[in-house]
């Protein structure tokens, strides 16, 4: 077993998450303190360094299964961090789930070279006359810890037991829905804000594009019009929350333009009339899209805190109601959602579930 401390975190239980079992402060101490007796001055030697680096287990250990060889190690720990990473991910989105108001500006736990925590110095002058000095603290503000109730929600909130399957399946055994959402919940972790605006803004919108893009080949020039049908499909998952969503009820023009350009023509038509049929939920995914176009193609650097933040919560409710949507369907690929969508658009009215 690799065992790997995950910063910041405490857990009350042994807590399987994919291949990943997350287990309690100190517990890695405790369990090899029943090592026999060394019998040499190396193995003495060896014992009492490895207790050494046990210090840096304050918090949860990560523990994954390895299999050690005698040569090419770099290869196997690179293997297994995946796993501890994409546990962590998995983990993170379930804190802010289960507790709405965590700030997603802060980082809250995770493993050392991903987070940690900084006092940022600095110094102010004027001429040659120091006039302010200080520091501020970047990064992790302290322990977060779930509770024994937590751990028991976790195993009965079918999206993290989504999760949790498609994380213990064999990487080259998971069916498309299960590699998309994986990839959007690991993106949307990176998204840290330790990270520029501009990088962040970038990896949010990625996260929704490894979810719900359709493959666009390298000649075809329908980028535009792909971030046009994310948005209809995002909409379509979680407009309307948390009790008139679709198919509930029928579709709104938002649905049924194939365009941008068709949805602008029938918003002028219902302003003529005297009608604002605003829609938040398309315009929140719809406008990270368009930032991410300016961050990438016009390289505009800032954002506003704020908005990045509106931004990071848009793309976890997507994610979110994404996988309430396939556990409930069963599907396994993109074509699944975009067939319900479309028979669903085709048809005009509401359908039974």
């Amino acid at each position: 077993m690799l065992h790997v401390p995950v910063v910041q975190l405490n857990v009350p239980q042994a807590w399987r998450v994919g291949r990943v079992t997350f287990r309690p402060a100190g517990w890695l101490a405790g369990y090899t303190r029943g090592e026999a007796a060394p019998t040499g001055t190396a193995k003495a030697k060896f014992l009492a360094y490895a207790r050494e680096q046990m210090d840096a287990h304050q918090t949860s250990t990560a523990e994954v299964r390895v299999r050690w060889p005698e040569k090419d190690k770099q290869s196997i720990l690179d293997a297994a961090m995946e796993h501890v990473r994409d546990s962590v991910a998995v983990l993170l989105l379930y804190q802010r789930t289960r507790y709405p108001r965590v700030n997603t500006d802060l980082q809250q736990f995770g493993i050392h070279g991903d987070v940690g925590a900084v006092a940022q110095s600095y110094t102010v002058t004027r001429g040659r006359r120091i006039i302010a000095t200080g520091h501020r603290l970047l990064g992790i503000p302290g322990d977060w810890t779930f509770s024994r109730a937590d751990a028991v929600a976790f195993r009965n909130d079918p999206r993290f037991v989504y999760l949790d399957r498609a994380l213990r399946a064999a990487p080259g055994r998971r069916r498309e829905f299960q590699r998309r959402a994986l990839t959007a919940v690991r993106t949307r972790s990176l998204a840290t804000a330790m990270l520029r605006e501009q990088l962040r803004v970038v990896l949010l919108a990625t996260a929704l594009e490894a979810l719900l893009a359709a493959e666009v080949q390298p000649n075809e020039r329908r980028e535009l019009g792909e971030f046009f049908r994310i948005a209809q499909r995002a909409s379509y998952l979680f407009c309307g929350e948390p009790d008139q969503r679709y198919p509930s009820r029928p579709p709104c023009l938002y649905l049924h333009a194939n365009s941008k350009r068709a949805m602008v023509n029938a918003l002028e038509d219902r302003a003529r009339r005297g009608q604002q049929p605003i829609c938040t939920y398309f315009w929140d995914v719809f406008d990270l899209l368009e930032d991410r176009n300016q961050a990438l193609h016009r390289a505009r650097e800032g954002f506003g805190r704020r908005q990045v933040s509106r931004h990071a919560t848009t793309t976890e409710q997507v994610i979110l109601y994404a996988l309430e949507w396939v556990d409930r369907t069963g599907a396994v690929a993109l074509a699944d959602l975009e067939a319900e969508f479309e028979a669903f658009v085709r048809g005009g009215k509401a359908t039974s579930n």
